[in-house]
């Protein structure tokens, strides 16, 4: 910052200085010597005066310099303190992104572990699922002759067997969507339509002491996504505001379209959420829930699956005054995808000769129990070898073959291969408890849609059986 005071002249300091000095010689003449000056003597004053305005005019400009280098000293400290102030408010800026960076990797990789180790038990895990549901239908069949008072003690009690089922199932397919990238189905879905047809399963989870309100089908609310994801959107933010809801309530689910947007809204009138939850809501393991009531992943979810529709989701919510969810998906003009009409199946006019392969004994027991109940004969094999054995000591052909994916030492594809070669022409259900980027990844030359996931229903299996070996008319 320049000083603002002007460094004075020298020549005018100069000239000033001699002429100064000469009218006192002149005055001092006139005055006290009483003789003018004469010309000659004029040098001398001149010389004098030159040499002190010249003496004078330095000092004057050494002071002037040292001034204005103090007057630039104190800005250039004043722009350092300014700078170093900015510096450390930027520090503090990057210091806050670099963590906030670090605790989002953070996230992502032990999301990603989350997802490997949910990748990596869902085999044993749906094996135990399927076993259990299998059980669970068994009893069921074992329910008919049973007095009234007895049969009413029990149902509730599978009713509640089968929940507990379902529901780890979709905490591990949670999991599974959460930490990895899955492969999505891709379709055009009408939004609306899937909304209304879920209307009796949300009805159920809701209550009677939650009222369900759905606007009319929208005209072409056609998005593209996978289906069973939206499916899972809807159904976690309804169990979220039926949480919301202890007590009872109205759930609002509206679909509507403008221009290019189809918005999926869901509104409560529950309890709400303060500001600092709400910037939280969607964080994974995040929960205003009681211990086991709640695992934190439903509404990380819905953010995951927006993502990936490249979406948009906005939330409002106040203490005591309900919350409201916005989803905004690009809309899609062709027609929603049809799926082929499933055709249902009776039970065989003649039992179907079936081998059965599976590594996990309670589940090739609970199947070919279920397969035999069906009035299907069941040959049973732990492995690839065992299979063989069985194969070729079996006269006769077999109707379809029921086979685990992966199987100790070789896969089921494989082993498929060497059943061919041994002239084993029946049609094959695939059965495997990994989720379907696992097979992909562990096992090659099979399509993931041809693969039955466990768990399942074992009247799931007799109709992919009545599929791909339909009965004789």
């Amino acid at each position: 910052m320049p000083d603002p005071r002007p460094i004075p002249g020298f020549g005018p300091t100069v000239a000033l200085s001699a002429a100064g000095v000469v009218l006192v010689a002149v005055v001092q003449h006139g005055l006290v010597l009483g003789v003018p000056l004469e010309p000659r003597l004029f040098v001398l004053p001149v010389v004098v005066g030159t040499v002190f305005g010249v003496l004078l005019a330095l000092v004057r400009r050494a002071r002037a310099r040292e001034a204005g280098m103090r007057a630039d000293l104190t800005a250039r400290e004043a722009e350092n303190a300014r700078l170093a102030a900015d510096l450390e408010v930027r520090v503090q800026q990057r210091t806050a992104e670099l963590e906030q960076r670090t605790q989002a990797l953070l996230a992502s990789q032990r999301l990603e572990l989350v997802g490997r180790l949910a990748g990596g038990v869902a085999h044993d895990f749906n094996n135990i699922l399927t076993a259990v549901v299998g059980c669970s239908a068994a009893l069921r069949d074992e329910t008919a002759g049973l007095p009234r008072d007895r049969l009413d003690a029990l149902l509730p009690v599978l009713d509640e067997l089968d929940g507990s089922a379902e529901r780890a199932r979709q905490l591990t397919r949670q999991l599974v969507t959460l930490g990895r990238s899955t492969t999505l189905r891709i379709e055009v879905v009408d939004l609306a339509e899937l909304v209304h047809a879920m209307a009796p399963m949300l009805r159920r989870l809701l209550g009677e002491t939650t009222q369900l309100a759905l606007s009319p089908p929208a005209l072409s609310a056609c998005v593209r996504a996978d289906r069973s994801q939206l499916e899972q959107v809807v159904l976690n933010l309804a169990v979220n505001a039926r949480d919301a809801m202890p007590h009872g309530g109205r759930l609002a689910i509206d679909v509507e379209r403008e221009g290019g947007t189809v918005y999926l809204v869901v509104a409560d009138n529950g309890a709400g959420m303060d500001e600092a939850t709400r910037a939280r809501i969607f964080e994974p393991f995040f929960t205003t829930k009681g211990a086991g009531r709640g695992t934190g992943l439903g509404l990380a979810v819905v953010a995951e699956v927006v993502r990936r529709a490249s979406a948009q989701i906005d939330l409002e919510s106040r203490v005591g005054g309900g919350t409201r969810v916005r989803i905004s998906f690009p809309a899609a003009d062709e027609p929603p995808t049809r799926r082929p009409e499933r055709t249902a199946w009776a039970a065989p006019s003649r039992p179907l000769r079936l081998l059965l392969v599976d590594d996990d004994p309670a589940v090739r027991s609970r199947l070919a129990a279920a397969l035999a109940a069906a009035g299907h004969v069941v040959r049973v094999a732990a492995d690839a070898a065992e299979a063989e054995r069985v194969v070729g000591d079996t006269t006769g052909a077999f109707d379809a073959l029921v086979c685990d994916v992966v199987l100790p030492r070789v896969s089921g594809p494989q082993l498929v291969i060497r059943l061919r070669q041994l002239g084993v022409t029946a049609p094959v259900v695939f059965v495997s408890g990994y989720s379907a980027e696992e097979i992909g990844a562990r096992v090659g030359g099979i399509q993931p849609h041809s693969v039955l996931q466990k768990p399942f229903h074992p009247s799931v299996l007799l109709e992919r059986l009545a599929e791909v070996a339909p009965q004789p008319a």
